[in-house]
């Protein structure tokens, strides 16, 4: 029985791992085992890509085989994107208790993510992390502040693109401004640097080059552009800080 239960099988989004989480198995056979036992049915999944304004939900079985009831309790979630839903709590001998994650797109942010939540029978000492992965398609613009070159005036933006289609990618500037003077900066190449598809997603990484910012050698003077990126389906601006160093003193 132990052997069966550790074997794994993978699904998509409805589907599941078919992976066991045995609680006081050990080598004994199902007689002899003493006390509550449980398993779950399936401890990960893939919600896939999840667009904007929808979810996507995961279901997970807990069984308990065993003459005696459980208390089933969840522990804190680690992505606020994600709802969970555990019917019921208390699980009868023989019976099974039903958990749901949901993961929401709110559209605040773009990446690939697993959500996770920890499930506790503490009667039992018994405990299994649920694991949800997904993707928010999106561009994902850089966090750090880049360093313009004092010659050409210019930096690099990589940028990198999740969509549901090939993303060639166009980027314009929209806006920009350096100690709150406005400057000329423009996209002078568009380079498509990698493109693959991972399992259900384009994964593209674009790199932009900009010049333009002037460089007066006095001082670091600091800036942020705004960027228009259109890749495969998706339209989305953000920005991107900058800073030019001085001459040292």
């Amino acid at each position: 029985m132990c052997s069966t239960l550790s074997s794994r099988l993978r699904f998509w989004l409805l589907g599941c791992f078919s992976i066991a989480v045995v609680a006081g198995c050990g080598h004994r056979d199902k007689s002899e085992v003493q006390g509550p036992v449980l398993f779950s049915i399936s401890s990960e999944a893939s919600a896939g890509v999840i667009v904007p304004g929808k979810n996507a939900a995961a279901k997970f079985e807990i069984k308990n085989y065993s003459a005696s009831p459980v208390d089933l309790r969840l522990g804190p979630k680690s992505c606020a994107c994600m709802q969970t839903r555990l019917d019921p709590v208390r699980v009868e001998p023989g019976g099974s208790s039903s958990l749901e994650l949901v993961v929401q797109n709110n559209g605040s942010v773009s990446g690939i993510g697993v959500a996770k939540v920890g499930l506790y029978c503490d009667s039992e000492k018994w405990s299994q992390l649920f694991r949800v992965s997904y993707v928010f398609p999106g561009v994902i613009f850089p966090d750090e502040q880049l360093i313009v070159d004092s010659e050409t005036g210019g930096f690099e933006v990589v940028l990198r693109v999740l969509s549901l289609e090939p993303a060639k990618g166009t980027v314009k500037v929209v806006t920009v401004s350096q100690d709150g003077v406005a400057e000329k900066l423009e996209v002078h190449e568009v380079e498509v640097s990698s493109e693959r598809f991972v399992d259900d997603h384009w994964s593209t990484v674009l790199r932009v080059q900009l010049t333009g910012i002037r460089n007066d050698n006095i001082k670091d003077r600091f800036g942020v552009v705004g960027l228009h990126c259109e890749a495969g389906e998706l339209s989305e601006e953000g920005t991107v800080g900058f800073v030019v160093k001085g001459a040292a003193k």
